[in-house]
């Protein structure tokens, strides 16, 4: 087998994407990679369908993702009626979650990463095992550095993420 890397797919620019600069390239970037592990649970059944919708209208969704993985051809969305089922379907306590943690951002932080990474977290919370878990991350104190970067003003003391999970309050105990 040859050494040289093959291309995965093409960018929009032209050049190749690789498995070897893929995976990189999720390594160094957290977000990315916790928004891509809610969405493949969602598809695969270990989050609730909807949270693949990250609670978001089907054209900031797709604005979002181009965004964050350039790599990736244009995408087609669900047909209208279909996604609006799926996103009606977000419980409400999500938004909120949302809206806590986007509160307590990092205000010269990149905001799209730290929407897209409020939003993957909330749905994350809908998961059955712990959050840093259902988000993809490799511990909870990579889970906890994470949000120190992108939301230092969160309360840090008394942080229990199982409390954003199916009871759907927003409190943050630890």
């Amino acid at each position: 087998m040859s050494d040289c890397p093959l291309p995965l797919l093409l960018r929009p620019d032209g050049k190749p994407v690789t498995l070897q600069s893929y995976l990189a390239r999720m390594a160094s970037e957290p977000v990315e990679r916790v928004v891509m592990h809610v969405m493949r649970a969602a598809q695969q059944g270990d989050l609730p369908l909807y949270a693949w919708t990250l609670a978001l209208p089907q054209h900031r969704l797709l604005v979002l993702l181009r965004a964050l993985y350039p790599e990736l051809p244009v995408l087609q969305g669900l047909p209208v009626a279909a996604y609006r089922r799926l996103v009606a379907r977000v419980p409400p306590c999500r938004q909120a979650l949302v809206d806590h943690l986007l509160a307590h951002a990092d205000p010269d932080g990149d905001h799209l990463r730290q929407e897209a990474l409020a939003r993957a977290l909330a749905m994350a919370g809908m998961g059955e095992a712990e959050l840093w878990q259902d988000a993809g991350m490799p511990s909870p104190q990579a889970l906890q550095q994470l949000l120190k970067t992108h939301f230092p003003d969160l309360p840090a003391s008394g942080m229990v993420w199982g409390s954003i999970g199916q009871g759907g309050s927003v409190g943050l105990q630890g």
